[in-house]
């Protein structure tokens, strides 16, 4: 099977791509690292597979709304079972980022 036609069967089944699927299980593996484990935002990055800190917070922060160190905290709401759902439940349930005129 190509690459191709395993991108276009595995969104067919799941519903997004690969690669959107493999960021969203290291954040929600990141954020439980974070939060159960109390794991640094290093460590935490470091076992998901990043290797920037930065790139880490960055992807965390695009994914969840939340910056890891005020989720690790918990001071921001559990997002766990938003990053489980269905794509289309989380695009739905994402915080809308307002404007400025």
């Amino acid at each position: 099977m190509s690459r191709t036609a395993l991108a276009v069967t595995f969104k067919e089944l799941v519903g997004e791509s690969p690669m959107a699927y493999l960021q969203r299980w290291r954040i929600t593996r990141a954020a439980n690292a974070l939060r159960s484990e109390g794991l640094s935002l290093t460590r935490a990055a470091e076992a998901v597979g990043y290797r920037s800190d930065l790139v880490f917070a960055k992807a965390f922060k695009r994914e969840t709304g939340e910056s890891p160190g005020r989720y690790r905290r918990g001071t921001a709401p559990s997002f766990t079972v938003r990053l489980l759902a269905a794509p289309s439940a989380r695009r739905a349930a994402r915080p809308s980022r307002s404007t400025a005129s």
